[in-house]
This record gives structure tokens, sequence and C-alpha cells, in this order.
């Protein structure tokens, strides 16, 4: 697996010379071999419909997880690890 992740927050510390800057939609899982594996996510609102068409005034959000690295392009490997 690509460690662009480390690599961007590194950069992005660096860049805003504070070593507690963070990017978000960043999850963790613990691989096969209890190794923490890094990857991306995404996630993304929007308002369902009414039985009669309208929207609800209210958003719902869901999140989305990348089956590629947006930074590199290679495959995530998530091994037995089940995702939904």
């Amino acid at each position: 697996m690509c460690d662009c992740v480390e690599k961007i927050i590194e950069l992005l510390q660096e860049n805003c010379g504070d070593n507690e800057a963070k990017m978000n939609g960043i999850s963790f899982c613990i691989g096969n071999n209890n190794q923490i594996q890094t990857f991306m996510t995404g996630s993304y609102s929007f308002r369902k419909k009414t039985k009669t068409g309208e929207f609800y005034k209210n958003k719902t959000t869901d999140s989305v997880v990348f089956s590629f690295c947006p930074f590199c392009g290679e495959k995530y490997n998530f091994g037995d690890v089940k995702t939904t």
C-alpha cells in the first residue's frame, strides 16, 4: 500500500508551519499483519425526496471509501477487511 497520505500530511504540516495540521477524510484499519493501513474516505450529503416528490428540509450525509489512492492511483489492498 502506498504512503501518499503520510507524505501529504507531512507536506501540509511543513507548509503550514503547524505540526498539528491534519487532513479530514482519512481512515485507518488494522491489516492482516497487525499493521495500520491508511486510506482516504469521502463524504457527501443530499436531500431525500418525500412521497410527493418534494425535498425534505434536512440533508442526509453518507460516506464512501475510495478503492484507489487519489494521489498516486495505486489500488488499496483491504485484504480481509469487509467494506460496506
